[in-house]
């Protein structure tokens, strides 16, 4: 617990300010990370739904950086961004997805992908 504390205190000192904006309702929040939660949200929707990863967020790009740049109604995005997230619950029962990772074949993909020359 202490070092888990000292560490967040040396991240606090050192962390870059200017990540965080100031929302409409007067809130600090770290605009990056806020936009990677809605992006991961969004991946896993996309997992789900489609049963393969995509990395391609076109579609969002504008929507993510204005979360990003503080642009938004920050209690409407959680908002949003929340019922998004409590859908993916339904959306894992009704994938097709395994429920585990078959970990032999990451371990192959794993070695593959460090030996490709």
């Amino acid at each position: 617990h202490c070092r888990d504390y000292k560490s967040y205190k040396q991240w606090e000192m050192s962390r870059n300010e200017t990540r965080y904006r100031e929302s409409r309702e007067g809130q600090k929040f770290d605009g990056k990370n806020i936009m990677h939660t809605a992006r991961l949200i969004t991946m896993m929707e996309y997992l789900a739904e489609k049963g393969t990863l995509s990395i391609d967020m076109s579609e969002e790009r504008d929507t993510l950086l204005r979360i990003k740049q503080g642009n938004v109604d920050l209690s409407a995005v959680f908002e949003h961004f929340t019922r998004r997230a409590e859908n993916l619950k339904s959306l894992k029962e009704e994938s097709t997805l395994p429920e585990v990772v078959d970990k032999e074949f990451i371990q192959k993909l794993e070695y593959n992908l460090r030996t490709i020359k």
